[in-house]
């Protein structure tokens, strides 16, 4: 690798760059940024950023664990139907990685049927520090202690 892709300023500008360049038919910008992931250690922290620096829908987050992403996508789409109900909640483990991936969100647009999923997620947890916009609709009643006020914010 050039040494020049070490320099963190340079890295970040190729991943802008790929960021806004338009998507193709056969090749996304989520799918760009996710193989720039697993391509190296120095590429996986600025392309996960800039993967999930906005998001529309909780699914995306949910489908990284491998118990609920046969449940979400089906043949690359996503199911019209409710896929949640019955299902069990993240486990410890699946909501450690949930809290991963979620604390790199900045732009949040959340229209759920399912919050009963995130319920082991500790009500003080921080889910999503580095949050800027945020409009959330959530259609199933929370328990008190994980209530989440219906609303948007912008900071």
């Amino acid at each position: 690798m050039h040494q020049a892709l070490l320099v963190p300023e340079i890295l970040l500008e190729i991943f802008a760059y790929v960021n806004i360049i338009p998507s193709t038919e056969t090749t996304s910008t989520q799918k760009l940024l996710a193989a720039f992931a697993r391509t190296c250690k120095i590429f996986y922290e600025p392309a996960m950023d800039l993967l999930w620096t906005e998001i529309h829908e909780i699914e995306p987050l949910l489908g990284c664990e491998a118990r609920l992403h046969p449940l979400i996508y089906h043949s690359g789409a996503m199911w019209d139907e409710p896929w949640a109900k019955g299902v069990e909640p993240l486990s410890a483990n699946e909501a450690r990685e949930f809290l991963r991936h979620s604390s790199r969100i900045r732009t949040l647009d959340i229209q759920s049927d399912h919050p009963h999923l995130l319920s082991v997620i500790p009500a003080e947890a921080c889910v999503f520090p580095r949050l800027i916009k945020s409009s959330h609709h959530i259609f199933e009643p929370l328990s008190a202690s994980h209530a989440a006020p219906m609303s948007s914010i912008e900071r």
